[in-house]
């Protein structure tokens, strides 16, 4: 626990250290003094964020709150403090997935898995498309759950609104689907998560992300135009047969309903 003279006051909380940030934001691990429990607070990098960086927040929060499940991570308050608009949501005491895998045996790692197929179906069901599936966007608890976190891509398709303008290629390049790198949002539904899952099921078999290169951009051209080799044959990358024009091939060979399955959970098939 942080020494008291570490602390900061934030409204009706103490923060009392930093967890991580990103772009836009940083989250806090902090006490809600008066329910006298920890949570995790984020809020916005830039003090000074303009009204689409707060509406952005926003619905982020908005977006997990719909959702209960035990493997997405679970949203407390929404509000603003000194000006500054901020979320709290349940502190997950564990490991990242990129942390965690590293001493993980393949039954576990099939496990993993099967818990982030189970959220990704949950969300979409009710209509939220996470976008940003990477391993660092999941935390290994110590009760064993995997939980899905970082809803800051997320996109609500029953929300008319969208604040994704056509031509952003928004997501993690090692991660991201061809619709993705084509930066069309209407393409963008549950087939996108269910692609990236593909990605952090092969980078915790194989030990690397399927089209990670030198440069993001040789990335993103590898999405659109390679397939990733099967480990055991050990060879180089293939080209797909023909470029890929408005609707790439490995968009079409994922389930024609954007649907992950969490079966089988035995590990006998991957």
């Amino acid at each position: 626990m942080p020494s008291s003279s570490d602390q900061r006051p934030f409204g009706k909380y103490l923060l009392l250290r930093e967890l991580g940030r990103g772009g836009m934001g940083v989250v806090w691990l902090a006490r809600d003094v008066s329910l006298k429990r920890e949570v995790a607070l984020k809020t916005l990098t830039d003090p000074e964020a303009g009204p689409s960086e707060v509406e952005r927040l926003r619905r982020e929060a908005q977006a997990v709150a719909q959702l209960r499940h035990p493997n997405i991570v679970q949203v407390y308050e929404v509000g603003f403090e000194a000006g500054r608009a901020y979320f709290t949501m349940e502190f997950v005491r564990g490991a990242s997935l990129d942390r965690a895998a590293r001493t993980m045996d393949l039954r576990r790692k099939v496990e993993v898995v099967r818990d982030l197929a189970s959220a990704l179906d949950y969300a979409h069901v009710h209509g939220v498309i996470h976008r940003d599936v990477k391993p660092s966007n999941v935390l290994v608890a110590e009760d064993g759950r995997a939980v899905l976190t970082d809803f800051g891509l997320a996109r609500n398709q029953r929300d008319p609104k969208n604040l994704t303008v056509a031509g952003t290629i928004m997501g993690t390049p090692n991660f991201m689907a061809p619709e993705q790198v084509d930066g069309d949002p209407e393409k963008i539904g549950g087939r996108t998560d269910v692609f990236a899952l593909g990605s952090v099921l092969y980078l915790l078999l194989c030990g690397r992300s399927p089209f990670e290169r030198p440069e993001p951009m040789a990335t993103l051209h590898a999405v659109l135009t390679v397939d990733p080799p099967p480990e055991r044959t050990g060879g180089a990358p293939q080209p797909r047969r023909g470029h890929l024009q408005s609707q790439p091939a490995a968009a079409d060979r994922r389930f024609a309903g954007g649907r992950p399955t969490s079966e089988p959970a035995d590990g006998s098939v991957v």
